[in-house]
């Protein structure tokens, strides 16, 4: 019995072991990196990653199929949800500025474990993001120029494998290439590269939004169904006017419209290599999504107030539309600003990836080889190199239209755990926070919790006594260990709730429009249950450590973005959850075979001291 609690015991110190904030910002302010990025630096990066081709498609695609006019609704729902999650990010990027992004979030919060899972989950994210702008990219040229690539490939280069693409795509694999070696010279010629590229794009999406206001009519948003002649397009243009498909429509539209903010995460990615990034990263996020959401909404509205939403056209909604108004020379000031779009997207994708693979290769989890850095371009260039190699083969080989909710499946994946942590985080006492366990104690906020409950069966209920106790104090009193553990739990049972409630909503939707009483009851019983959970949480006492920004209405907001996101998961197919759980089975190995045992964290568990952090 002895035996087997000390086994237990021994994996869940693994599992959750932290990273101490105070080891990694000294690693921090050692960092290797060059440090040249500005704000206006960081919010490009963010505003080009973000707005890539959805900025000319998305609008006209969610008006025609989901939302009508009221798709600027959606884009307001989306913005908020993103927001939430930008928020997290801020307040995580003031805190550990580190170029892990949401990996290292995760790494002094929930423990190695979950921050492995983190990291193993953004390299899926971002391998997918530029592999799919590549093919997008390369699609597009080809179109323009008649389709001579993909007939050439089809006659010469058939594959003929069911799980590949019909085709490689040499042009995407050279250009991943390509954009590759541009980065591996160096930070600043990258951001110098996408900041061109970015303020072209937002110029090209102004052109747009200023023509289009010479032919707005407002009519546009009143349309009656008896206006639309044609019987089968009236049957699929809902009930006209701002509103033709109602309250569902703009929930339904702001699910796809959120997966037009992927990209200010990015920024995150930055922070070793950002000028004071403890101010400069929160700020750049704020600003990213705040044009962002102008641009959306300013691009959405003019579309659907110079053609009526019915009539607009999925592929090409914008050069479409300013056809069929006699203006044909927009039609080619669209098509390239696409272009300028798509070059952004693709440095937003790319710049990321090789910086996440560095951050898990220096803490030990991933070949050491990774983390080593060109003292001439300062830059990660064995992982640029192979993170490149692999997102450019990904390109060529496989049609990745299928693993677009793969992709977005990761990114809602990641907001949802830094939206955990930052309530986990806020509530820890202040030693927990900002001092490193020098005496050997690394166990992680959740695994304290558990371990005790192995090592100490005896005292069990007076441990659980003394974090039920914590729920009774008033507000003010400084945070201690049991209520940090508390805070932890409470937090745990939140997330467990917030999908038990997201898939009850999901798959009880037409039974509580009818009002039958059982599915009104569970998902009212839930429903209180998470209220109950949130208050319970607002009354332990927050860490007052001060921050150059913090996520305002916690434990409010930070809840409200796991319970989005989590709803927004379980909306997802179930073969896009079983590939995802394959590609996560695959990391969980990699961690248990290699991870695990060559982590940096294990040498300190062991007493060898890395002298990189640590001075004994």
């Amino acid at each position: 019995m002895s035996f087997s609690r000390n086994v237990i015991s021994g994996v869940l110190t693994r599992l959750f072991r932290r990273k101490s904030m105070a080891r990694e910002s000294l690693e921090l302010n050692t960092s290797q990196l060059a440090r040249v990025l500005t704000v206006w630096d960081l919010t490009a990066l963010g505003v080009g990653s973000t707005l890539g081709i959805g900025i000319y498609v998305l609008a006209g695609t969610v008006a025609k199929t989901q939302a009508g006019p009221a798709v600027i609704l959606s884009f307001f729902v989306a913005a908020v949800a993103s927001l939430l999650a930008g928020l997290c990010f801020a307040e995580f990027g003031a805190r550990v500025p580190s170029c892990g992004s949401a990996y290292v979030y995760c790494y002094v919060t929930l423990g190695e474990g979950l921050a492995f899972l983190m990291g193993w989950n953004l390299i899926l994210e971002f391998v997918l993001s530029t592999s799919s702008v590549a093919r997008g990219y390369s699609g597009y040229v080809d179109q323009l120029l008649g389709n001579p690539m993909r007939n050439y490939f089809r006659e010469n280069l058939s594959m003929g494998v069911e799980f590949l693409a019909s085709y490689p795509d040499l042009f995407a694999f050279g250009l991943v290439l390509t954009l590759t070696a541009i980065l591996t010279l160096g930070v600043k010629e990258s951001t110098r590269f996408n900041n061109i590229f970015t303020l072209c794009n937002l110029c090209i999406v102004s052109y747009v939004v200023v023509c289009g206001c010479f032919k707005v009519d407002f009519h546009n948003w009143q349309i009656r169904p008896e206006e639309i002649i044609d019987p089968n397009v009236r049957e699929k243009a809902g009930s006209g006017g701002f509103l033709p498909f109602g309250f569902k429509g703009i929930i339904a539209g702001a699910a796809t419209c959120f997966f037009g903010f992927q990209g200010f995460d990015t920024i995150a990615t930055a922070s070793e290599e950002a000028q004071n990034p403890r101010k400069t990263i929160p700020l750049a996020i704020c600003m990213c999504l705040g044009i962002v959401f102008v641009a959306y909404s300013a691009m959405a509205a003019v579309l659907t107030l110079i053609w009526p939403y019915y009539l607009q056209d999925i592929d090409t909604p914008i050069p479409y539309a300013f056809e069929q108004l006699g203006w044909p020379v927009a039609r080619w000031v669209v098509s390239i600003g696409t272009l300028f779009g798509l070059s952004t997207s693709l440095v937003g994708a790319l710049f990321p990836l090789p910086r996440i693979v560095y951050a898990m290769a220096e803490d030990g989890l991933l070949f050491k080889a990774l983390a080593r850095i060109n003292f001439t371009t300062l830059t990660p260039m064995i992982a640029t190199i192979v993170s490149g190699t692999a997102a450019a083969l990904f390109a060529c080989l496989f049609n990745l239209q299928d693993l677009v909710d793969l992709m977005a499946l990761a990114t809602l994946f990641a907001f949802a755990l830094v939206a955990a942590c930052i309530i986990v985080l806020r509530y820890q006492p202040e030693e927990n926070i900002t001092t490193a366990s020098e005496s050997g104690e690394v166990t992680g906020l959740l695994a304290g919790v558990v371990q005790n409950q192995i090592r100490y069966v005896s005292d069990s209920s007076v441990e659980s006594q003394t974090m039920l106790r914590q729920l009774f104090v008033l507000r003010g009193r400084l945070p201690t260990g049991s209520s940090g553990k508390a805070a932890s739990w409470l937090t745990v049972i939140y997330v467990l709730v917030a999908l038990a409630l997201s898939l009850s909503l999901s798959y009880t939707a037409d039974l509580l429009v009818e009002k039958e009483t059982w599915a009104v009851a569970l998902v009212g019983s839930l429903t209180a249950i998470l209220v109950l959970l949130l208050v319970a949480i607002h009354r332990l006492p927050q860490s007052p450590q001060q921050l150059a920004f913090k996520v305002p209405l916690v434990p409010l907001l930070p809840a409200l973005s796991i319970f989005i996101n989590a709803y927004l998961m379980v909306n997802m197919r179930m073969v896009t959850w079983v590939q995802y759980s394959i590609y996560m089975a695959i990391g969980l190995s990699v961690y248990i075979v290699y991870g695990w045992r060559n982590s940096k964290e294990e040498t300190r568990m062991q007493g060898k001291y890395d002298v990189n952090y640590d001075v004994k």
